[in-house]
């Protein structure tokens, strides 16, 4: 009886080294997979730099093509004034020995020296005279000056798209396979002001006036120009994408279905929106509880939203050349909804590429 508790005990510790050592074989599985995604993605990666490298010699080759084409027409140039040059020195050099031929035909009739010299040294002053007005009318342009200096600062064509292979190998998954999140988002008529025109697709949303006669209700905002998507998102990843064209001033982002719908609303984390957006002198922004402002290299055409539901997490990307504009990081709870607000122009909810 006393060795019954011993053998339980012993029963438990094999237990649980089973369980460990299965634990053991499923690290090396687990291995064995991301050993093949690293492998896959870093393929991508010297596909991706290889054809950087491609495209960059391409550009290098043009460069030197237009550097060399310049020097070619300044030789071409240059070789037009020296002929000129050559041509006018030959004459006057025929000149000069015709002109020292009649003057010693002149030295040798010495009987005529006095009457007949001063003919051929007038003659002669007036020839150089003529030489000399030639020379001051020919006047040439000079080649432009040509650096040799082959720049070197062109933009990667995918840029973004290396450095976030590079440096963010985790979150590179959901953007190479961002058609699997996408949501086909439309607007939602019921949410929409009524100075708001939505397409009959309900994908495109504009300012209209004057405002429309619709029926007011709970669910529509009477005092901001926002209207929801009708999609509500509780969990999951969910990937669209808006184009905002050449609006100058525009928000755009994801929102509670609770916000408050009626009345002034200053949109921010407080008020349950997460959004950036562009003001009307041309600035961009994350709609925090103090705007931050944000630093792009070029105009935004389209603007990626990337929601994580279980992460806590809404990302806003640069849907053209993928690059990382902002993130909001939120325990979310509740229902998360798209959130559009056309200040100025238009906002289209776009096919995202590679949807499935």
């Amino acid at each position: 009886m006393q060795l019954e508790p011993l053998r339980k005990e012993l029963e438990n510790l094999l237990k649980l080294r089973s369980g460990e050592e299965r634990k053991a074989g499923e690290v090396w599985g687990n291995k064995v997979i991301m050993r093949q995604k690293i492998e896959s993605k870093f393929e991508e990666l010297q596909q991706l730099l290889n054809e950087e490298k491609r495209i960059l010699f391409s550009r290098l080759e043009e460069e030197e093509e237009k550097i060399l084409q310049r020097i070619q027409e300044n030789v071409t140039l240059l070789e037009e004034q020296s002929s000129s040059f050559k041509q006018m020195i030959s004459e006057m050099e025929e000149e000069e020995e015709k002109k020292l031929q009649r003057i010693q035909e002149n030295v040798t009739r010495l009987e005529e020296v006095e009457e007949k010299s001063q003919q051929p040294a007038a003659e002669l002053l007036k020839d150089v005279k003529d030489t000399l007005s030639r020379c001051n009318k020919l006047k040439f342009p000079e080649p432009k000056s040509v650096s040799t200096a082959l720049k070197m600062n062109f933009q990667l064509t995918h840029q973004e798209q290396l450095i976030k292979l590079i440096t963010d190998f985790g979150g590179l998954e959901w953007w190479m396979e961002r058609g699997r999140y996408a949501a086909d988002v439309t607007l939602d008529p019921e949410t929409a002001h009524p100075q708001l025109d939505l397409s009959k697709d309900l994908k495109c949303v504009r300012r209209g006036a004057p405002a429309r006669k619709v029926p007011d209700s709970p669910k529509r905002f009477d005092s901001e120009l926002y209207v929801l998507g009708h999609e509500g998102f509780t969990t999951g990843r969910h990937y669209w994408e808006v184009e905002v064209g050449d609006g100058r001033g525009w928000d755009l982002g994801v929102c509670r279905e609770s916000v408050r719908r009626k009345g002034g609303i200053i949109p921010s984390p407080g008020e349950g929106y997460w959004a950036v957006g562009q003001g009307s002198l041309n600035g961009y922004w994350a709609l925090t509880y103090r705007v931050t402002e944000l630093f792009v290299s070029e105009n935004l055409q389209a603007v990626g939203v990337f929601l994580d539901c279980d992460a806590g997490e809404v990302s806003f990307y640069n849907a053209e050349n993928k690059s990382h504009l902002y993130s909001f990081t939120h325990p979310f709870t509740g229902t998360l909804r798209p959130f559009f607000c056309p200040y100025e122009g238009a906002l289209r909810i776009r096919p995202v590429p590679g949807r499935t």
